[in-house]
């Protein structure tokens, strides 16, 4: 027979089992709940997104969806990174700079330009501005981008590409 348990023992057992729970998708809460309309809304945030694309899409590579943050001026930027082929070509949202949780533009690998240059999602396409090689800039046509245009723009572009990195889950 086992020792009794204390009240503080049994409470961080509780809080750990559901956190593990959460984590591996048994237990989903409401705060949890991410729908495309969710996306939809002005006051979508790139974590938001985030666990959208999480719930979603399964990688196909080796590359993850990743929620990147940092800090800029005192203030923290959040970005997410989204592989799109298998060959290594993505797709990272760029920060708005008056909200930083808030989409400005999609910025993506330079090879995929030929793609993106046919895409409906696509309002405007920036590749001299941004001081990259590698990156480009497309812009949709809010401003901030909406999150479900970020959605609408990988959903497009992955139909395009010959080896896309995601898919959709069957749920």
């Amino acid at each position: 027979m086992g020792a009794i348990k204390t009240f503080r023992e049994f409470i961080n057992e509780s809080i750990w089992s559901d956190i593990q729970d959460r984590s591996a998708g048994d237990v989903i809460r409401k705060e949890d709940e991410v729908s495309y309309s969710t996306l939809e809304d002005e006051d979508c945030t790139v974590d938001l997104l985030y666990k959208y694309l999480i719930k979603e899409y399964e990688v196909l590579g080796d590359d993850q969806i990743i929620l990147n943050s940092g800090d800029y001026k005192g203030k923290t930027w959040y970005e997410v990174y989204v592989p799109i082929t298998l060959s290594g070509e993505n797709i990272e949202t760029e920060l708005w700079g008056d909200d930083m949780d808030k989409i400005w533009s999609i910025d993506f690998t330079v090879p995929l330009m030929k793609y993106v240059k046919r895409m409906r999602t696509v309002t405007e396409i920036d590749d001299e501005n941004i001081n990259s090689d590698e990156y480009a800039r497309a812009y949709t046509s809010t401003d901030p981008v909406l999150c479900s245009e970020v959605v609408d723009f990988i959903e497009e572009i992955l139909t395009k590409v010959p080896d896309p990195a995601l898919k959709r889950k069957d749920i």
